[in-house]
């Protein structure tokens, strides 16, 4: 294989595909796309043959050996040979494999090469409900887009990562209500992240949070109102903002 045809790291298909391309040209005379694809009998095969028989008035065996007399797979293949009803089968060399291997451990990039045309993309993931106890899905949702938002950026485009924290108003006044009564000292000993969750799913079941919600529930406009004292004291943009992809862009979303 010619050092410079691996200097810049690319795939096998490619690499037969642009070594059979010139030889199934000069068969048929007109360009022709090799159609080269893994196979189950040897590591890559290419079907174009078959297709052209009825074009050449030519049985596709013969189009195929004909083929592999014309094309350059000495440096590249082990095997090379006409299979079934005219299938070209090819094993890929080790010292070919080695090449590309060693070209790709040279290049910074590893082979991937920028996105030609870079776009904004929005990835939203993760987003915990603040007033909720986490758990393994929070892990699964921050694991998946996060890993997304890394390979979109490695590629070129400009990643937003969108992190909604979920609706906290009124569990957070309703929260602030019950630390004053209870006064800073005790409210440390007493309160959890479980006192919060007033969506629980067994809505039934004794608890402390039940019980909260109970408590609390007649005091619910005085929470709101602590709460919009708060968005007054700092008002901004609200965090589930960008709600959608910016213009020219794309969003993608984890939960």
């Amino acid at each position: 294989m010619d050092p410079s045809e691996i200097g810049v790291p690319r795939d096998l298909e490619q690499l037969l595909t642009d070594r059979l391309a010139p030889a199934f040209e000069t068969v048929a005379g007109v360009p022709v796309d090799p159609v080269v694809r893994r196979s189950h009998r040897a590591d890559f095969q290419s079907d174009a043959a078959l297709a052209l028989a009825r074009r050449l008035g030519r049985p596709p065996r013969a189009i195929a050996a004909e083929v592999l007399d014309r094309a350059d797979l000495a440096d590249l293949c082990t095997a090379a040979e006409v299979s079934g009803p005219g299938f070209l089968n090819l094993t890929v060399a080790d010292e070919a494999l080695a090449g590309l291997v060693a070209a790709l451990a040279t290049d910074p990039r590893l082979g991937v090469p920028v996105a030609a045309e870079p776009e904004t993309i929005v990835v939203d993931y993760s987003a915990p409900n603040v007033a909720k106890e986490m758990h393994v899905g929070h892990l699964r949702s921050t694991v998946i887009g996060d890993a997304a938002a890394r390979l979109l950026k490695w590629l070129g485009h400009r990643v937003l990562r969108a992190n909604h924290l979920v609706d906290w108003g009124t569990p957070f006044g309703m929260l602030i209500e019950h630390l004053i009564d209870l006064g800073e000292a005790e409210a440390a000993q007493e309160l959890s992240m479980g006192d919060l969750d007033y969506h629980s799913h067994n809505p039934g079941r004794p608890g402390r949070g039940n019980r909260l919600r109970e408590e609390r529930s007649p005091r619910r406009p005085l929470s709101r109102d602590l709460v919009s004292g708060l968005e007054q004291l700092a008002p901004g943009p609200s965090p589930r903002s960008p709600t959608g992809p910016p213009p020219g862009g794309a969003a993608v979303a984890f939960r």
